[in-house]
């Protein structure tokens, strides 16, 4: 097995293709690492981890992680403090959860190894990939998951350290180990069982290793036995493919959502690439949050603002926008990537990566052991900040979110050019025609809006260069060597310069960072640039010393000291005006919330009686309240440099709730759930008798129809009135469980595609115009379920309506 030694005038990188070759010194190795052995159908591709040296703030988020739990995985616990896949795992339960688990860990370790050159880092990891590739089954399977409760879903995760360490190797015994072990394995083997399929990665990549195209037949045989048998957890190719609100476990959604991506890179075929562009058009359009990623609690939980997301998704979804952005080319895609690893990722850890959250939300105004505001695991401390959580698959991701990011920050195009992919300070060396280059990127992006690039070439290289232009950058402006570029610098477009290059040339770029308020409801945010800006929350930090194992690495209880109960004070018409920039005052790390990044300040007013769920969670967003008279300014910061935090206000507007009261259910009917709610039409529709019988709202305001109903039917209506003293504008906020229509006065307002949670989901807030006097409501409500179960919204059928107007 070819042992790794990362010292100075050893070659290991491979190359950037037939005419861009990575070093860091002398001459690497040709080698079809990069996938160069077949056809690809891909605009970009990545290079060798050996090519690329981060610098600036991205170096020290690096470092930082390697001082902090990348070098002590001992103090996350079991099973990150084990052997990991150097042998088999010590368990009790003998499953294949500790080889996920550590198989996250051990791909972030491999990365972040080769992009500092640790040395210890990458020993680990050689121990690893050593006996896995020398212990193979009889039949020549490999992997130490098979030696316990077989299952193929730890390799998918495993393989991923596997793509790194081949690109920086070429190491041609771990290609042929795994070749072997995915002719040894059937179609069934990857199409069947939980989360198997999630190979087809492994299938493809090895495909374009070795040229083997009975791989390939095997990768899509397999996704199609899966999508007529997909299993728990899973993500079928019908269902990207369909219109369907998808809600299925975020970490499974965030890792499937790669494959008919992939499957487009490897085959060309554009109905896989259609289909994976859906896919994530619906995640954008149900799920997405502000800080860059969809929610995940531990299912895909709609874009409701106190929804948190899973640390997992964050890397998993950065690792699929990768693939996507190689696919396509397109630049929305690096810029969700940057955007989950400028903010998402980041706030999810603490800043000397001594601990993270399991779960992290875009509002958390408290993070202890008992702070969880989600459904799942309600009250428990997966919101708190500490090195172990329980399971460990947040634990082991967390690792690999920056790591993957700065190896895919260069790559090359298909006529064997250079792309700043993704910005931030950083060099890249390589060969291109025999002539050695490297450009530096100097820039403190995303904190500042200028990006230099700096050529060192030994002599001159005609190359095309390729840079982005960010579809919310409006004025870019490009200058070469001092003279401004002429041509079309469009937002959400990669520019290419195809020209001769010079030691001494310099590309600089401009991209103006506009504030932009977002609004998602009754809900406002603000970003700039890439970057989305929160209040932090003042902090009191203790130790949890009963969870604390580790003193270098302890779980803490933070708590606020200050108020956070803030609406803010500006609107789409005038936020422009009202919220100003403060620049950056020094070079400090942006992520430790002082002078080392812009901030912005806003006006605000305080909430009246906004306070903490139960006095230990953070409470959703307020539909009505009162405002304090007196106006204060905030002072914003990146949301990666908070822990708490406050990132969706309510607007300063003052609401009233009106009364909703007088409720009546009609009879239970017959519903089938493969067919449309709207298509299904009973009495309260068609002008038939119906026996309505009255019903009282519980404690949360639901009309509970599984308690008053035979919940087999499915399909039941409740009606209401509204009596308003004047008439107007006003909202309906809406919750069911889960499809529901909603009529007022007779006409439709508003639909609900399922599933949903009429108790933990923000409402859908519906605008309406209310009749002077009497109101009546009407809402149909099936009890529906999505094509994969759905563990996280098992039970329950209701309604929850509420009636809001300005004061």
């Amino acid at each position: 097995m070819m042992k790794i030694h990362l010292m100075t005038g050893i070659a290991l990188a491979i190359g950037l293709g037939a005419t861009v070759h990575a070093v860091r010194a002398g001459t690497a190795p040709a080698t079809h690492g990069d996938d160069s052995a077949v056809e690809k159908f891909d605009v970009y591709r990545e290079i060798s981890p050996l090519s690329i040296t981060p610098g600036g703030w991205i170096r020290e988020y690096l470092v930082r992680q390697q001082k902090g739990l990348s070098s002590h995985p001992d103090a996350q616990g079991y099973p990150l403090n084990t052997n990991m896949w150097d042998g088999v795992i010590p368990s009790q339960s003998k499953s294949w959860w500790p080889y996920e688990q550590t198989g996250y860990y051990l791909d972030g370790m491999a990365r972040l190894g080769y992009l500092l050159g640790d040395e210890k880092l990458l020993s680990r990891y050689q121990r690893n990939i050593d006996w896995v590739v020398f212990h193979p089954t009889d039949k020549g399977l490999i992997g130490t998951s098979l030696y316990c409760n077989p299952s193929h879903w730890p390799n998918a995760v495993f393989f991923k350290s596997v793509i790194p360490h081949v690109m920086a190797t070429g190491d041609q015994k771990t290609i042929d180990a795994w070749h072997r072990h995915y002719t040894a394995t059937s179609a069934k083997d990857i199409g069947l069982g939980e989360r198997n399929v999630l190979n087809v990665e492994g299938l493809l990549r090895t495909y374009g290793w070795t040229n083997d195209k009975a791989l390939l037949q095997k990768a899509e045989e397999a996704y199609v036995i899966h999508d007529k048998d997909p299993g728990s957890f899973q993500l079928p190719y019908s269902l990207v493919k369909s219109d369907h609100k998808v809600v299925i476990h975020g970490v499974t959604f965030a890792e499937a959502l790669k494959l008919p991506v992939l499957f487009y890179m490897y085959t060309g075929k554009k109905e896989y690439l259609d289909a994976a562009e859906k896919g994530m058009r619906t995640v954008i359009r149900d799920h997405m949050s502000d800080s860059g990623v969809p929610s995940s609690t531990e299912y895909l939980s709609t874009r409701d603002p106190l929804q948190a997301h899973e640390t997992c998704v964050s890397s998993d979804f950065a690792w699929t926008l990768g693939y996507y952005l190689m696919a396509t080319g397109n630049a929305v895609y690096a810029d969700m990537l940057e955007k989950d690893c400028f903010n998402a990722g980041p706030g999810a850890v603490n800043k000397d990566f001594t601990g993270l959250q399991y779960f992290s939300a875009d509002n958390q105004v408290i993070a202890t052991g008992s702070s969880n505001h989600a459904k799942n695991r309600r009250g428990g401390n997966w919101m708190q900040y500490r090195p172990d959580h329980e399971p460990a698959c947040c634990p082991g991701n967390a690792h690999r979110l920056m790591p993957i990011y700065a190896t895919r920050m260069w790559m090359r195009d298909r006529k064997g050019g250079i792309v700043a992919a993704l910005y931030g300070p950083s060099e890249v060396t390589f060969e291109h025609g025999g002539i050695k280059v490297t450009i530096e990127e100097r820039t403190s992006y995303p904190f500042d809006e200028k990006v230099a690039f700096v050529f060192k070439v030994d002599g001159a290289v005609k190359i095309p260069f390729s840079f982005r232009i960010p579809g919310w950058c409006g004025k870019p402006s490009v200058s070469v060597n001092g003279k401004p570029y002429k041509g079309d610098l469009k937002p959400g477009a990669y520019v290419t310069l195809d020209r001769t290059f010079k030691s001494g040339d310099k590309v600089e770029v401009r991209l103006p960072m506009p504030v932009r308020l977002n609004r998602y409801q009754n809900a406002l945010s603000v970003e700039r640039g890439p970057v989305l800006y929160s209040y932090a929350v003042p902090e009191k930090v203790e130790v949890d010393v009963k969870a604390t194992k580790n003193k270098d690495f302890p779980a803490l209880a933070i708590t606020p000291t200050g108020d956070w109960n803030y609406a803010l004070d500006v609107n789409e018409n005038n936020f422009a005006k009202r919220v100003s920039v403060i620049p950056a005052r020094d070079g400090a790390y942006p992520f430790d919330g002082g002078s080392g990044a812009p901030a912005l300040k806003v006006p605000v007013r305080k909430v009246k009686g906004w306070t903490l769920d139960q006095g230990k969670m953070t409470p959703p967003i307020p539909i009505a309240y009162e405002l304090e008279k007196e106006q204060e300014w905030l002072t914003l910061v990146p949301y990666g440099a908070t822990r708490l935090r406050m990132t969706h206000f309510p607007e300063c507007v003052e609401r009233v709730e009106i009364p909703v009261g007088g409720w009546e259910i009609s009879p239970a009917y017959d519903y089938d759930k493969s067919r449309l709610i709207d298509d299904q039409k009973f009495a309260p529709e068609t002008g038939d008798a119906v026996e309505w019988k009255p019903a009282s709202p519980n404690g949360s305001g639901i009309v509970d129809l599984s308690k008053a109903l035979d919940e087999k039917k499915g399909l039941a209506y409740a009606r209401t009135t509204i009596e308003s003293d004047r008439s107007g504008k006003a909202w309906l906020a809406v919750n069911a469980k889960d499809s529901c229509i909603v009529w007022l006065n007779g006409k439709i307002v508003h639909r609900m595609e399922p599933p949903n949670d009429v108790e933990f989901q923000a409402p859908d807030m519906v605008p309406v115009t209310l009749n002077k006097g009497r109101n009546e409501v009407q809402v149909k409500v099936a009890k529906s379920f999505p094509v994969v179960p759905v563990g996280q919204y098992p039970a329950g059928w209701g309604v929850r309506l509420r009636c809001v107007r300005d004061k």
